[in-house]
């Protein structure tokens, strides 16, 4: 069977092989190792990203590849999703050369919000609870203040 593209989400798309294999190359942007339901996601483009499974043994080679460009393959498998996963067999990192700068898109760094705070200069919240406001009026009941807010919506 020649390769070819096979849509597997609204626009994520892998390649197929021989044997029933399938390829898809892309960033490894996140992991899970808890338990026995290891999964990772290739993004693929802005927004888009292809669900993976892999077992215990893979666990190091997925943890080396995180937020990097991977080239993976493997079978689609189903899942409760409407999207099938990949169980990945072969996971490679791919550096990239000025040739190669087409295949796989540079994709937007993602930030933990750690960094964020630091970029933006906004402090971290220090306790949930400063985030509570209590909009209502003492003499208000809250069926008095969702018909105003209806009221409201009705206005425009």
């Amino acid at each position: 069977m020649g390769a070819h593209a096979v849509e597997i989400g609204t626009s994520a798309l892998v390649r197929a092989g021989s044997e029933g294999s399938f390829t898809v190359e892309g960033r490894l942007a996140m992991a899970d190792f808890r338990g026995g339901h290891r999964r990772c996601w290739i993004e693929v483009s802005a927004g888009e990203s292809v669900p993976c499974i892999f077992d215990e043994t893979q666990d190091g080679v997925i943890a080396a590849a995180l937020l990097r460009n991977v080239r993976v393959t493997g079978e689609l498998v189903k899942s409760r999703r409407k999207m099938p996963d990949l169980k990945i067999r072969r996971i490679a990192t791919v550096d990239q050369t000025p040739h190669e700068q087409g295949s796989i898109p540079q994709l937007p760094r993602r930030h933990d919000i750690v960094m964020l705070e630091a970029e933006q200069g906004a402090p971290m919240l220090a306790d949930f609870d400063n985030l509570f406001v209590d909009v209502l009026p003492e003499d208000e009941s809250v069926d008095d203040f969702i018909a105003t807010i209806r009221k409201w919506r009705e206005e425009g």
